[in-house]
């Protein structure tokens, strides 16, 4: 399959009109319906669902944030490149920021931006700084990734519970193995700034790095034939 650049996320203005064309890796979990999401993620299909995105694509709708929404988004952003900076330091690969939109000629509809690329065969040596409450998590992680080439960096500034638990939000599961089949890569690790609450003492909280493995299933291909499909056939009706 044929895999291209569409935009880039450098350009906001431009990079939001583009992704309009396309049903986003971050819109799949929405798109796909609460039938097949956990129970207790019923609250986000409350603004993101199917009407809601074609709205958004095919209407002009813009979607309204509270303040404190728009705040941490813009916190999020900014953090970015420092997050990454910050894992390759704590990982000790070559860690590339990249914000490309891609396309993949499979599912023509959809598109994935990227926020970089983790390179394990360019090696920065053992690291010697540690930006996670879990001592072990970075060498572990070093070592289960070691020789796997390249895969996605997705990087996320949270304050969901999931993170303390070890766990990562399902919806934020379907965007990287979104990412992961437009992309044809095999694997990622998304890694979250979040806040970490001493189990001892519950008023101590910390920023803390989360990074996850995740790697690509050929069942998602399926999901995205279907999502493909129908997101073309809105589309055309929009028409």
């Amino acid at each position: 399959m044929s895999i291209r650049k569409v935009g880039d996320a450098s350009d906001r203005g431009v990079w939001l009109e583009e992704r309009k064309q396309y049903l986003t890796a971050s819109s799949v979990y929405g798109w796909r319906g609460p039938n097949y999401a956990d129970k207790k993620n019923a609250w986000y299909f409350e603004d993101n669902n199917r009407a809601t995105i074609c709205a958004e694509k095919f209407a002009g709708y813009e979607k309204e944030f509270p303040p404190y929404s728009i705040v941490s988004m813009a916190h999020g952003s900014y953090d970015e490149l420092n997050i990454i900076r910050k894992f390759q330091e704590g990982i000790g690969y070559k860690c590339e920021p990249d914000n490309s939109m891609m396309v993949n000629d499979r599912w023509p509809h959809l598109a994935a931006t990227v926020d970089g690329f983790l390179h394990t065969d360019d090696d920065l040596g053992e690291p010697t700084v540690n930006y996670c409450q879990d001592t072990d998590a970075f060498p572990t992680l070093r070592e289960r990734i070691a020789g796997r080439g390249t895969g996605i960096l997705e990087i996320k500034k949270s304050i969901s519970v999931y993170w303390s638990r070890g766990q990562v939000p399902e919806y934020y599961v379907a965007q990287v193995k979104t990412q992961l089949a437009i992309l044809e890569l095999d694997w990622a690790v998304i890694c979250a700034e979040c806040i970490f609450t001493d189990p001892k003492e519950k008023w101590r909280k910390y920023w803390d790095l989360r990074p996850t493995v995740i790697k690509r299933t050929p069942q998602w291909d399926t999901v995205l034939d279907v999502c493909n499909e129908e997101f073309a056939l809105a589309k055309q009706a929009q028409a």
